[in-house]
């Protein structure tokens, strides 16, 4: 299977990608307050698991990406929409760290149409670096660094793994997003919208 495969799997099924059984699951651990870390070893499951992410986040988002970002978080631009209006509702927030120069247009677009809820800084680091999701202080996914990624790439490329109730691991996380943040916010191409 390939990147594409595994995105045009989900587009036919949106959230039933993945088994409605393995996401009540996934949802009766969390709610039950169950530490529990899940391998991501697909593109499907990275998209299946970041929805459920999502949907779960009720205060702060950290996303630290690369340039793939744009084709990943569009295809789960509904989830994140919700994800955003309902932050906006609670005075919760979203921050992306783009690895790359430039921002998609339609992310662009949303921070200005959620000024005070998403907000997107940018860094070019000198190596790569692995990329990772950090929720609500209890909700991580953390990906191996990988090479880029295109349509026709294996669907396994990009590893990852996903815990939830793990309040320790994200809290690192976290602190480590916020450090990397503070250092990039007076950098030029962060301060012009």
């Amino acid at each position: 299977m390939t990147i594409a495969d595994a995105v045009a799997l989900y587009r036919a099924n949106g959230s039933g990608s993945a088994s409605p059984a393995l996401r009540e699951v996934i949802n009766q651990l969390i709610d039950g307050n169950v530490k529990t870390e899940f391998e991501n070893d697909s593109y499907l499951d990275a998209l299946t698991l970041t929805d459920v992410m999502f949907h779960r986040s009720n205060t702060s988002v950290r996303l630290l990406t690369g340039p793939g970002l744009d084709g990943f978080l569009s295809e789960l631009q509904k989830s994140f929409i919700d994800l955003l209006d309902r932050l906006k509702k609670t005075g919760g927030a979203v921050r992306i760290l783009l690895l790359s120069k430039d921002v998609p247009t339609w992310l662009h677009d949303l921070t200005k149409a959620y000024d005070k809820t998403l907000t997107i800084h940018r860094a070019l680091p000198t190596k790569p670096m692995p990329h990772f999701i950090v929720c609500d202080s209890k909700m991580s996914r953390q990906e191996e660094v990988h090479e880029a990624i295109t349509d026709a790439s294996d669907a396994t490329t990009i590893k990852a793994r996903v815990s939830f109730n793990e309040t320790s691991k994200a809290e690192v996380l976290e602190n480590y997003f916020d450090l990397m943040w503070k250092s990039v916010s007076d950098y030029p191409i962060n301060q012009a919208s």
